[in-house]
C-alpha cells in the first residue's frame, strides 16, 4: 500500500483530510444507497401481514389474440405491447398486502381456442413483480378465437376460495367470440362464487361492433366497460380502478366511473343500468352479495396516474430486473435531494440487460463531485455495486475505488420481504487518491422500524422508514480509525427514497427528495 509523502508539507498535510472526508462521504452514499434497499423490507413487512377477511384481492385478465398483433393506431407498437407495458406500470408498484394473479387468454397454449386461458399467476400477496415480469414476457398468439368469457369464468372461480373484497380487471381488444351467452354464463358463476365482485372490462381500441357486444355482456353481469381510445386514456382508467381495487373500504364504483368518464369521456364508459353516452348511476351494485357503501376517497400512499409517467413501447420504459418496486432503477430517472450537505441528483444514465439479469449505471452529483455507481439486478433483487471513477475538485483529479468484496443483497425481491426483518451487510471498499491508498471496511445492521407520513415534493406520502448502525474501518498511512454511525432512511413504494438522516460521530447530515422524474 503507498503512503504519503514522508517530509510535511501542504499535499501531506491535506491528503488525510481527502482520502477521510471522500471516504466518509462515499460510505454515508453507500448506506443510503442499502438503505433505501432496507426500507423496502420494512414497507413490505408492516404491509404484508396474514390475509384477513378485509385483505382485496384483484385478478387481472389480458388478451393475447392475434387481434392484438395489430398495430396500435398511434403508437408506434402492437396493441397488446402497449397494453402489457401500460397495466406491468401499474401493477408492478401498488401494494403488495393486495392478493393479486394473473390470467390471459388466446396464447395457444390450450389446444382447444375457445378453452384457451392460462392463470399464469396465482393469487397470491406480493406478486405484483412477479405479474409484471410475466406481462413483459407475453406475446400474442395466432388464433383469432377470444375466449374471454371462459377467462372471467376460470378468474372467478380463481376469486371464490378468498374472503373479502374480490376485483376482475379485463383488458381486452375485442369481444368474446365463443360463446354468444357469454353474459349468462359469467352471471351463473359469480351467484355461484357467492362473492362479492366487481367487474371491469376495459377496452383498448376495440372496434365499434365489438363494443356493441361487451355492453351486451356488461348489461347482462352487472358489470363496468370502459372503452379506451389512446395510451393515456388506458393508463388513467387502469391507475383508477387499481386506486379502487386496493381500497378495502369500499365497494363502490361511482367515482372510478366517473374519473373514467373524464378521462375517455363518457360515450366510452358503460356502467349497469346506464344507456351508452348517458351519466354513471348514483350506485353500482355488486353481481352477488354485499351492499355498497357511500364513495370512499381512495387510500393514502397510492400514486396519482401523473405521479410516475408510463413507458412505452415493447414492455415499457426500463422494465428490466433493476426496475424494483421499491426503487425503480430505470433509464433516465433522477432524483433531487435539498439538505444541509448541498444539493445532490441521481439520475440512471443507462440500463442493459432484462428481466432475468441487468445492470444499471448512476450517476451521482454533489457540489464538484460526480460519482459513478454500478449496479447489478436480478430476479432475487438489485444485488450488489461497484464504483466507477469519481472525479472530485477538491481531491486536485480523479479518485478510483473498487469494491473488492461483497456479501449480502441489497434489495431482495418483494416476494422475499417480511414482517420484522433485519439483515446484515458488508463489504471492502479500496480507495486511491493520488499517491493514498485507502481500505474501508464496512458492516452495516439494518433494523425494519416502522412507516411514518413525509411529504415529499408537495404530497404528504406514505413512506417506509429502516434504521442502520454501521460501523467502519478505514485503514491508511496512519493505520486504521474506526467511525461508528447510524442513519435512517426513508423510501415510497413507485419512487424511491426520498429522505435520509445521517449520524457518524459528531458529523450529521439530513436531505429531503425536493423532486423526482420516473419515466
Amino acid at each position: 500500500m503507498s503512503s504519503s509523502p514522508a517530509s510535511p508539507g501542504p499535499v501531506a498535510r491535506r491528503n488525510p483530510i481527502v482520502y477521510v472526508a471522500a471516504g466518509c462521504a462515499l460510505i454515508a452514499i453507500c448506506a443510503l444507497c442499502a438503505a433505501a434497499a432496507g426500507g423496502a423490507y420494512f414497507y413490505s413487512t408492516k404491509r404484508q401481514v396474514a390475509r384477513g377477511p378485509n385483505v382485496p384481492s384483484i385478478e387481472y385478465i389480458l388478451d393475447a389474440t392475434a387481434r392484438m398483433a395489430q398495430k396500435a393506431d398511434g403508437e408506434n407498437d402492437t396493441r397488446l405491447n402497449v397494453a402489457r407495458g401500460v397495466l406491468a406500470e401499474i401493477v408492478r408498484p401498488s401494494d403488495p398486502a393486495v392478493t393479486a394473479g394473473l390470467r390471459v387468454f388466446g396464447t395457444g397454449a390450450q389446444a382447444a381456442a375457445c378453452s384457451d386461458t392460462s392463470l399464469l399467476v396465482p393469487l397470491a400477496p406480493a406478486s405484483q413483480t412477479q405479474i409484471s415480469t410475466h406481462l413483459l414476457a407475453l406475446t400474442t398468439g395466432s388464433n383469432a378465437a377470444a375466449a374471454m368469457s371462459q377467462a372471467m369464468i376460470s378468474a372467478i372461480a380463481d376469486l371464490a376460495p378468498l374472503s373479502g373484497k374480490h376485483t376482475l380487471v379485463v383488458v381486452t381488444g375485442g369481444a368474446d367470440s365463443c360463446s354468444p351467452q357469454a353474459g349468462q354464463l359469467i352471471e351463473a358463476e359469480a351467484k355461484k362464487a357467492g362473492i362479492d365482485l366487481q367487474m371491469f372490462v376495459v377496452g383498448y381500441q376495440v372496434p365499434e361492433g365489438d363494443g356493441t357486444a361487451i355492453q351486451g355482456l356488461v348489461d347482462a353481469t352487472g358489470s363496468n366497460f370502459v372503452s379506451a381510445d389512446t395510451k393515456d386514456q388506458l393508463t388513467h382508467v387502469l391507475t383508477t380502478i387499481q386506486t379502487f381495487a386496493q381500497d378495502s373500504t369500499t365497494t363502490d364504483v361511482t367515482g372510478v366511473m366517473a374519473t373514467a368518464a373524464a378521462a375517455v369521456g363518457t360515450q366510452n364508459v358503460v356502467v349497469p343500468g346506464t344507456p351508452q353516452g348517458g351519466t354513471p348511476v348514483a350506485q353500482s351494485t355488486p353481481v352477488s352479495g354485499g351492499t355498497p357503501e357511500p364513495n370512499k376517497t381512495p387510500v393514502r400512499g397510492t400514486p396519482a396516474p401523473t405521479a410516475v409517467t408510463t413507458g412505452s413501447g415493447s414492455g415499457g420504459t426500463g422494465q428490466t430486473a433493476c426496475d424494483h418496486p421499491y426503487w425503480p432503477l430505470r433509464p433516465g430517472a433522477t432524483w433531487t435531494f435539498s439538505g444541509d450537505t448541498g444539493d445532490q441528483t441521481w439520475t440512471i444514465s443507462n440500463v442493459t440487460g432484462d428481466t432475468s439479469n441487468a445492470a444499471a449505471e448512476m450517476q451521482f452529483k454533489v457540489s464538484d463531485t460526480t460519482i459513478t455507481f454500478h449496479w447489478t439486478c436480478s430476479p432475487d433483487g438489485i444485488n450488489s455495486y461497484d464504483f466507477g471513477s469519481v472525479n472530485t475538485a477538491g481531491s486536485g483529479g480523479n479518485v478510483s475505488f473498487s469494491v473488492v468484496k461483497h456479501s449480502g443483497t441489497f434489495l431482495p425481491s418483494a416476494d422475499k420481504l417480511v414482517k420484522g426483518a433485519q439483515w446484515d451487510s458488508a463489504y471492502t471498499l479500496q480507495t486511491s487518491i493520488g499517491t493514498v491508498n485507502v481500505t474501508d471496511d464496512v458492516q452495516e445492521h439494518f433494523t425494519a422500524a416502522g412507516i411514518e407520513s413525509v411529504t415529499v415534493a408537495g404530497q404528504t406520502r406514505d413512506a417506509l422508514r429502516v434504521d442502520i448502525a454501521s460501523t467502519i474501518t478505514v485503514t491508511g498511512a496512519s493505520g486504521p480509525t474506526t467511525i461508528n454511525g447510524t442513519s435512517s432512511y426513508w423510501l415510497v413504494r413507485g419512487v424511491g427514497p426520498v429522505k435520509f438522516v445521517s449520524n457518524f460521530d459528531n458529523s450529521s447530515s439530513t436531505s429531503t427528495l425536493t423532486s423526482y422524474s420516473i419515466p
